[in-house]
């Protein structure tokens, strides 16, 4: 298990104590939580977005949406997967109302922009296939063996018939 530390040198919570403490109107907890991660996600939105100011608008939104709906929040994932999904999705939001096409660029204006970026690409890739892994694993025996077979093994449904 990984444990984060905020600027202060401070552990961060485990996420379930974390969301918890935030649920409960621990505004300390939420401005940890906040500080912590606002920097690397805004790091991430500026990739997408292309602009700092609009980066800096989209994290403010979503930490101000998390902590108006902290008491209904559900979070089935790492909270810093969360973050980064919910910053993503935000973001290319934002592109989709402005009209603007998405194109991903890296500018080289930080040295840690890049190891936030793959940070949170590998932290993605990991949920996901976590996902896909539980959903596989959920199918009846017979669709499961079809299903790999057809998609890891690259047969046709001929030759799994």
């Amino acid at each position: 298990m990984e444990i984060l530390v905020d600027m202060n040198k401070q552990p961060l919570p485990p996420d379930d104590q974390l969301l918890q403490l935030i649920k409960n109107d621990d505004l300390r907890a939420f401005e940890r939580l906040f500080k912590f991660y606002h920097k690397p996600l805004w790091y991430f939105a500026k990739e997408i977005l292309k602009d700092g100011d609009e980066a800096e608008d989209t994290i403010q939104q979503l930490f101000l949406t998390i902590w108006e709906r902290r008491k209904e929040l559900v979070i089935t994932v790492s909270i810093k997967s969360y973050l980064y999904a919910a910053t993503r999705n935000a973001s290319l939001k934002k592109i989709e109302k402005s009209g603007r096409t998405v194109a991903f660029e890296y500018e080289e204006d930080s040295d840690n922009q890049m190891d936030y970026l793959s940070a949170a690409s590998r932290i993605m890739e990991k949920d996901l296939s976590k996902a896909i892994q539980t959903a596989i694993h959920q199918l009846p025996e017979r669709c499961r063996l079809v299903f790999s077979l057809s998609r890891f093994s690259e047969m046709s449904y001929k030759q799994i018939a």
